[in-house]
């Protein structure tokens, strides 16, 4: 996939991602299914960007820690996302859903910061991809 489509389904996914963050605007049904919808995105974004995380290992290693950080923030918004389902997952709902909606909410404010991390560090191939060609 060129540099400039993978930048087009990062926006993407960067807009599900704000989305997400409106569960008060958007209703926590829509909430889950972007939520579901997210992982989904993150495993393509993974998937598209496979021979850059391969090569991760010969990274700075702060990008190192930056990636690996945001994707287990990731599994543990997921996770108690999960733990409280009303919609999606009902059946599959915790007991104390207050514990899980105190770390889920940690967690997703941890992940945005990561998260703006994650892009000021692709930033020089973000305007790369923009740049005119002569």
């Amino acid at each position: 996939m060129k540099l400039r489509n993978r930048i087009f389904f990062d926006f993407f996914m960067l807009l599900v991602f704000v989305a997400l963050q409106m569960n008060d605007a958007t209703g926590n049904a829509v909430h889950e299914i972007l939520g579901a919808a997210i992982v989904i995105l993150v495993v393509i974004h993974c998937l598209i960007n496979r021979k850059w995380i391969m090569n991760l290992r010969k990274a700075k290693k702060s990008r190192l820690i930056i990636n690996f950080a945001l994707l287990a923030v990731f599994f543990v918004a997921i996770f108690s996302g999960m733990m409280q389902s009303d919609f999606l997952l009902g059946q599959a709902k915790a007991g104390d859903t207050e514990r899980w909606f105190h770390m889920h909410a940690v967690s997703t404010r941890v992940m945005i910061a990561i998260g703006l991390l994650h892009i000021l560090i692709h930033r020089k191939m973000i305007a790369a991809a923009f740049r005119r060609r002569k």
